[in-house]
């Protein structure tokens, strides 16, 4: 795992996911920015999804909360052309895809929609990504799992009620 301090970095982003093979899925995002010490979330859920969906939309998320400014702005540094990202993932398919770990695009063969639009956002942020094991003791990786699951819930309970 890299060693990045807080203060090598702009933001640090916390995504979970969560699905099952029934097709409902969940995930959150929480955005912590350095400059302001201000926690952001997002949160969402999805149906005819898989976990890797979940996943990766979790991320994408999280990129977007910061790219629109919701997140707060990274401090201005001169130096700084791309706002640096440290992000948090248990899904370490994932990770290792966005870390190019297993060679020049390997990982990045399905769910072409998603990848595209990653690579807007690997674009504009400098991503260092980070995976830990499920059972994490980070407080705000804790909290996106769990409401990553309740999404899941929520969007399943939902559905079957709506149409039983």
């Amino acid at each position: 795992m890299p060693n990045v301090e807080p203060s090598q970095v702009d933001y640090t982003l916390f995504s979970d996911g969560s699905g099952h093979q029934d097709g409902y899925s969940g995930w959150m995002a929480i955005v912590l920015n350095h400059q302001d010490y201000n926690v952001h979330r997002a949160v969402g859920a999805l149906s005819q999804s898989s976990v890797d969906r979940s996943e990766f939309t979790a991320l994408l998320e999280g990129l977007e909360l910061i790219h629109s400014g919701k997140a707060g702005k990274a401090r201005c540094l001169p130096c700084i052309s791309k706002p640096r990202v440290r992000w948090y993932s248990d899904r370490e398919s994932l990770v290792g895809s966005v870390a190019e770990k297993w060679g020049q695009g390997k990982g990045r063969h399905a769910q072409k929609d998603l990848w595209r639009r990653f690579e807007y956002y690997e674009g504009k942020f400098s991503i260092i990504p980070i995976h830990v094991a499920r059972e994490t003791e980070y407080p705000l990786f804790q909290e996106a799992d769990l409401h990553a699951s309740s999404m899941r819930i929520l969007i399943k309970s939902y559905v079957e009620d709506i149409f039983p």
